[in-house]
């Protein structure tokens, strides 16, 4: 009988984690962009959220609890480290911001980067994952407006991943040539372990075909993705 209660009070919590990095998505953040200054205002869901990253229990979470819980835990940190720097211009301007400030998560103190590569993609090597991870600049992916669910997280991540590849601002095609993120020079070995070119994955996703096209790096954009 205690099993079982303790059973439904994780689930509960996470159900509750889960709803609520839903909710402050959807109010924070519009075509891509966060509402930093609303949230200045009211820090309350923030906060909340911060303090369940922190204290959520991952030993007893499915697969897929797990992944989506790493995800949203990112992108809501990421957050929190702008807010206790703000006003910010950017990500690189403040001092740390990937590899020094530091959360709790799930019972452990990480960094950005231990959070992302130690945790995350040790644990879960998914190539799409740099399409729903967003470090607050103008250069990152979109964000999306909604948080992203255990029970629909394949669907989510295939149909972010698609999304974020047709986005005009980060896919840049004119005619027979096409600018891609520095996203895909830095990660370049986790693209190309299934495909013999960039160009070749990006293709799988984009509306048009890209085969035969000129291609090249756009420079990224640290400015902060302020809304």
């Amino acid at each position: 009988m205690v099993i079982l209660l303790l059973t439904c009070s994780l689930q509960s919590s996470s159900q509750s984690f889960f709803q609520e990095a839903d909710q402050f998505f959807k109010q924070y953040v519009e075509n891509g962009l966060v509402k930093y200054d609303q949230i200045k205002k009211d820090k309350t869901a923030l906060n909340d959220l911060v303090k369940k990253i922190g204290a959520f229990e991952l030993d007893n979470a499915s697969k897929s609890e797990q992944k989506a819980f790493y995800i949203n835990a990112y992108n809501i940190l990421v957050i929190h480290h702008v807010m206790a720097n703000y006003p910010a211009e950017g990500p690189l301007k403040i001092k740390g911001f990937f590899n020094e400030l530091k959360a709790r998560v799930a019972g452990a103190d990480l960094t950005l980067d231990e959070l992302e590569k130690k945790w995350l993609f040790k644990a879960f090597p998914d190539e799409r994952l740099h399409f729903v991870l967003v470090c607050a600049a103008m250069g990152c992916p979109p964000l999306a407006d909604y948080a992203y669910l255990p029970e629909i997280l394949e669907k989510q991540l295939a149909d972010r991943t698609k999304y974020v590849l047709n986005f005009p601002a980060f896919i840049r095609v004119n005619k027979d040539i096409v600018q891609v993120s520095k996203i895909f020079e830095w990660y370049e070995v986790d693209f190309l372990a299934k495909n013999e070119s960039v160009l070749t994955y990006i293709d799988q996703y984009h509306t048009q075909s890209l085969r035969g096209k000129k291609w090249s790096f756009y420079e990224y954009d640290w400015r902060l993705n302020k809304y």
